[in-house]
């Protein structure tokens, strides 16, 4: 295809070594996939979630540490110890999971922190505010509960939903009182 980005990559190797992607950390991504395991299998041994979910045993452990603090799950000594979910996965957030791990998400430090090097008022800033409160409020909308059940969706709406959140960051948020989450 002209033009294709990944021409000259293999099959294997789609990534572009000239675009930085916004993405979750491994420590993020691992930390989901235990507390979906949890799902799964409510109350196991790290190690079974480790194999399971193929983490290393150590790196799985520690995450389940950083879950354990942050009331995500509860660990059991002894024998007949393991780990299992702290509370139903219908409470559990997506941002509940990510924050346990990583702390505050934050799309720039000049939002989160206040910072901003910047003349203000800062256009960028402004712009950037608005797409964290969107990823703020949509990564607390998807509960554990939706995904564990496979829905690509947590919350409904799938293409359409993803048009609005976008008109909204355009917009600002002023969106008609009839386009707004309810």
């Amino acid at each position: 295809m002209a033009g294709d980005p990944c021409a000259g990559y293999g099959e294997s190797d789609k990534r572009l070594p000239f675009v930085h992607f916004m993405r979750l950390s491994r420590h993020a991504h691992y930390a989901l996939r235990t507390v979906l395991d949890l799902c799964a299998h409510p109350r196991t041994r790290s190690v079974d979630v480790a194999r399971r979910q193929r983490i290393p045993p150590a790196y799985a452990a520690k995450i389940i540490q950083a879950l354990a603090r942050r009331g995500i799950v509860r660990t059991f000594r002894g024998s007949r110890g393991g780990v299992a979910l702290a509370r139903p996965p219908q409470a559990l957030t997506l941002a509940d999971v990510v924050q346990a791990v990583e702390g505050p998400v934050a799309i720039n430090q000049c939002i989160v922190w206040g910072d901003c090097p910047c003349p203000q008022p800062c256009p960028v800033r402004s712009a950037l505010a608005r797409l964290q409160a969107v990823v703020e409020r949509e990564m607390a909308a998807v509960t554990v509960a939706s995904l564990a059940a496979g829905s690509s969706r947590a919350r409904g709406g799938g293409e359409a939903r993803s048009r609005s959140v976008l008109k909204e960051m355009s917009t600002g948020g002023q969106q008609p009182e009839s386009h707004r989450w309810r």
